[in-house]
């Protein structure tokens, strides 16, 4: 009797628990393309070595919080520039979206699902590839690296 509660007591945390995900940068073909969105510093970025945080991010419904090691509670945001941000405290979402069916989804904001970086050759490689959301109808540089973000299902 205590296995079948304590089978039905799991059984039912997991069915409340919010989905997770990992988000990657879908920028070539193939799974060589897929590079995982990272934080550093005060940004959400890609590409990087070293200097990183690799992060989940959490759909409960509300607000899709990040959840990375040695960060408090983080959520999703887009700046007034479009640059993919986050807050602490997490607040709920507006506009993300997690479309599809499967393990692997596509990631929207406003339905839609442009991403894009500018590079900034004059500051080197030790400048990271930020992440932007298209809001507008112009991108935020001459030459922007346009991607989707896939999120996999953990």
């Amino acid at each position: 009797m205590l296995f079948k509660s304590l089978s039905i007591l799991t059984a039912a945390t997991a069915a409340l628990a919010a989905d997770q995900y990992t988000l990657k940068a879908a920028i070539g073909p193939g799974a060589t393309g897929l590079k995982p969105l990272q934080l550093h510093g005060n940004n959400i970025v890609y590409g990087l070595t070293t200097g990183y945080s690799d992060f989940r991010a959490e759909d409960d419904g509300n607000t899709i919080k990040l959840i990375a090691q040695g960060f408090p509670g983080l959520s999703l945001d887009v700046a007034q520039d479009g640059e993919l941000i986050f807050k602490s405290p997490p607040e709920p979402k507006e506009g993300f979206s997690f479309k599809g069916d499967g393990l692997v989804k596509d990631f929207e904001f406003n339905d839609s699902q442009e991403f894009y970086s500018c590079i900034d050759e004059t500051v080197g490689p030790l400048h990271p590839p930020i992440v932007y959301v298209k809001t507008g109808d112009k991108y935020g540089c001459k030459n922007p690296v346009k991607f989707t973000i896939a999120a996999t299902k953990e």
